[in-house]
């Protein structure tokens, strides 16, 4: 079996050469895959990134499709906290799926010891469900100066690969760790509904860690679900402490983000809650498009305040997107805290 953390680089080695296939081709008037064929001639993969759709769909070498065991939201955003969650969580596939609907049992029978020959209890179950998708569009842009054309396809990957892996990682955790209702536009933030649980008031050493921790694992032991396989997530302050003071063992997987607030501390329970995408990442450049560079409200062009030509600017415009969609699966799976004293 391939080692996890190879098959991890390399997927987001796929995607950010297919990032530079796309710019290269679009600043020398080469198509991506092009690009790819002489640049990276062993790459199959990166290929599937930038070869066009034809029908039927062009995949020939099975090798080249493994590139979708990785999550598009990992492949865009490597460094994201939430990226790296969805990962271990319950994977859905939303291609010509709307929406999944997911049970999950409110009441459960209690079993008991019987006497022979005396009636065994019955009871009616009361399940709910928890609904996923559909999934929503994660866009994105950004603009950069044609001077690359004087940079390696190699150092261009690196480049944007940085660029724009730590902008996707910084705003999809933003999202995915918020408050925040879904709506038309956006899927739930995870801790939407969930009410805060008080931090210990202590001194702040390992006491109050333990016991801030064990009021985590309470709350999601109290809502029916073990707490044996818990995922934290928090600031780089709290993480880097407790990665110093756990020892050499820690029984929770530790993912931290700097979109998390200093002092909040969230747990959850990765097998209740799912995530899901429709295709892979969508990568366009363009040389001649106006944009309005806006990254909180952006405008329709002919109604944006200030726009600027990519064309007159000598920029290359690269968009993304990734079709996903995420969602507890039950209540109480997410558990959070504000103001922890470490």
């Amino acid at each position: 079996m391939p080692d996890r953390d190879e098959v991890v680089r390399r997927d987001f080695q796929t995607f950010h050469r297919a990032l530079a296939a796309h710019t290269f081709g679009r600043i020398h008037d080469q198509k991506p895959d092009s690009v790819v064929r002489k640049t990276w001639p062993d790459d199959a993969r990166t290929a599937v990134l930038t070869r066009a759709a034809v029908p039927p769909t062009d995949m020939t070498s099975g090798a080249a499709l493994t590139v979708t065991k990785t999550s598009p939201l990992l492949l865009v955003a490597p460094p994201s906290a939430a990226a790296r969650l969805f990962e271990n969580c319950v994977q859905l596939d939303f291609n010509g799926v709307y929406a999944f609907y997911v049970p999950h049992v409110n009441t459960r029978p209690l079993p008991l010891w019987v006497a022979e020959g005396a009636p065994i209890p019955f009871v009616q179950p009361s399940t709910s469900k928890a609904t996923v998708g559909p999934v929503k569009k994660l866009a994105f842009g950004v603009a950069v100066t044609e001077e690359l054309n004087e940079a390696t396809p190699e150092t261009a990957t690196v480049v944007l690969g940085r660029l724009m892996g730590e902008s996707a990682a910084r705003a999809l955790d933003t999202y995915a760790f918020d408050n925040v209702a879904g709506d038309a536009t956006r899927p739930p933030g995870l801790l939407n509904g969930v009410t805060p649980l008080t931090a210990q008031t202590g001194p702040g050493g390992i006491d109050t860690i333990a016991a801030d921790l064990a009021t985590l694992a309470g709350a999601i032991s109290d809502a029916g679900m073990g707490a044996d396989n818990l995922t934290l997530v928090c600031n780089p302050r709290e993480a880097t402490k407790l990665r110093i003071l756990r020892g050499p063992v820690f029984e929770f997987q530790l993912l931290s983000s700097p979109a998390i607030p200093s002092g909040t501390v969230i747990a959850l329970v990765p097998t209740a809650i799912a995530s899901g995408y429709e295709g892979l990442p969508e990568i366009e450049t363009s040389k001649q498009s106006e944009v309005h560079f806006e990254d909180t409200s952006p405008q329709p062009v002919p109604a944006a305040p200030s726009t600027r030509s990519l064309l007159q600017q000598a920029m290359i415009g690269i968009k993304v997107r990734v079709r996903c969609a995420w969602g507890i699966l039950q209540p109480g799976a997410v558990q959070y805290m504000t103001s922890v004293k470490w």
